[in-house]
């Protein structure tokens, strides 16, 4: 006899949508993962299974591009309505790139922690959304160290993209400036 238990965990995604919960047997799910184990005695305890490899196994073929791309947005299988999902993706509305010198030139050398940097960047910028200048500081800073006197640095790639000549850093830079 199978228990409720089991007999709810038989009912996946995979069920059509009028069914008997009876009588419904869902096929097994396909391994991603292939492990071999071997018996091995730990302490007094003889016959623990242990894990000695793991490959992965080719999983089935993936829904060709064009019937996901059909996809309504409102679908409820879609992946960005799916709970857990919520990874911080681009913003709607992108940081303007005619402004993007000046940004450049604002996030570079300012110790301010990510916040402050943000809203003062907001109160400055006041047309770009604040999730537009998160993800441009994201894009094309980092910030060097974690103490009180770290300071933001710009990639040079972002300068570069912009348009600009990265500045100078290091020991060279302090001589060239005197």
């Amino acid at each position: 006899m199978v228990s409720c238990h089991a007999r709810s965990s038989a009912l996946t995604a995979d069920a059509p949508s009028s069914l008997d919960p009876f009588k419904y047997q869902s096929s097994e799910p396909v391994p991603l993962l292939k492990a071999t184990f071997a018996d091995t005695a730990v302490g007094m305890q003889i016959g623990i299974k242990c894990l000695l490899t793991t490959e992965e196994t080719t999983p089935k073929a993936a829904q060709p591009a064009a019937a996901t791309a059909q996809m309504p947005l409102g679908d409820a299988s879609s992946t960005a309505n799916a709970p857990g999902s919520r990874s911080r993706s681009a913003p709607k509305i992108a940081f303007p790139t005619s402004q993007l010198p000046e940004l450049l030139r604002k996030i570079d050398g300012s110790p301010k922690i990510q916040s402050d940097l943000v809203s003062e960047l907001r109160n400055h910028f006041d047309t770009v959304t604040k999730a537009a200048i998160e993800a441009k500081i994201r894009e094309v800073a980092s910030r060097e160290g974690k103490g009180k006197d770290s300071r933001w640095r710009v990639k040079n790639e972002a300068w570069t993209s912009a348009g600009l000549t990265p500045p100078a850093r290091g020991i060279m830079a302090a001589f060239e400036k005197a």
